[in-house]
């Protein structure tokens, strides 16, 4: 798997195959990920946010969304009234 850290990549943008190569690497690792309709919703809820950059990052914690996400113990990090809750 390549460096995906954003600090030390060339941009915080990056494609949806890199993104689904981290979430693969993340269930390799035996994390647990959420259903694909929690997944949606949460990006939903992302995408509307004023609190997203560059369409791929939450400025709360600097992590890529879609990846986020989709780990079912993750809940958003909007300080004092989190969007969507972890899912374990």
């Amino acid at each position: 798997m390549k460096n995906l850290c954003k600090g030390c990549s060339e941009s915080v943008i990056i494609s949806n195959d890199v993104v689904d190569e981290i979430i693969l690497g993340a269930v390799e690792l035996g994390k647990t990920i959420v259903s694909n309709s929690i997944y949606e919703e949460r990006l939903r809820i992302c995408d509307r946010c004023p609190s997203l950059q560059y369409g791929t990052t939450c400025k709360h914690n600097g992590v890529f969304v879609r990846y986020h996400a989709k780990l079912a113990a993750r809940s958003c990090p909007y300080p004092h009234d989190p969007k969507w809750r972890e899912h374990v």
